[in-house]
């Protein structure tokens, strides 16, 4: 009898208020998934384009060190910028992404001509996590033009040479997904229908 009681306590039927509420919180996401899976042009992105082609022109006349970091949020934000920027024949080859994991191949490369460079001088740490990071900076510093890094990954490393920061998020859109989709699995988790 205790077991029935605690297990009607858990079960939470829904109304019809309740589930005509849950049926337009799917509506909306599924509204929010066509529209992302419409999209095709980038506003953000070309706005990005834009502040960076004017920022170097800038740079480039008041003879200022034209190097750009670019912080984001996430490691697949970073990626979709490094194509889009390497897309453009200015920027092609001219981009280096700095992380937690470091796991691409540009980054990897990076790394074994560092550690080639500095063999045997205190250069290198002996941790491959600090190496990378350096490796990168120098990298980034010597040969390529614009930094995308991660705000975790970036901490604790001299970036004074760069001459343009930018932050691109996506904080808006990315909040009111979230509240969507929180609220949808919040009504869902206990459901139970009669």
């Amino acid at each position: 009898e205790l077991e029935e009681e605690e297990e009607k306590k858990e079960e939470k039927i829904y109304d019809e208020k309740d589930r005509e509420n849950i049926k337009k919180e799917i509506e909306a996401l599924k509204k929010y998934y066509e529209l992302a899976v419409s999209i095709e042009h980038n506003a953000k992105g070309d706005a990005l384009l834009t502040a960076l082609q004017k920022g170097f022109t800038k740079l480039h006349e008041l003879g200022g060190n034209e190097k750009a970091i670019i912080f984001t949020e996430s490691t697949r934000t970073q990626k979709y910028l490094k194509e889009l920027l390497e897309s453009q024949k200015e920027y092609e080859g001219k981009v280096t992404l700095f992380n937690g994991s470091n796991t691409d191949e540009k980054s990897k490369e990076i790394y074994k001509e560092f550690i080639e460079k500095y063999k045997g001088t205190e250069k290198l740490t002996g941790s491959k996590t600090a190496d990378m990071r350096s490796a990168l900076v120098e990298h980034f510093q010597e040969c390529d033009k614009i930094l995308i890094a991660t705000e975790a990954a970036a901490e604790g490393i001299n970036l004074q040479f760069c001459s343009l920061v930018l932050n691109y998020v996506f904080r808006g859109i990315r909040n009111e997904l979230s509240k969507e989709l929180d609220d949808a699995i919040d009504m869902g988790k206990n459901m139970m229908w009669s």
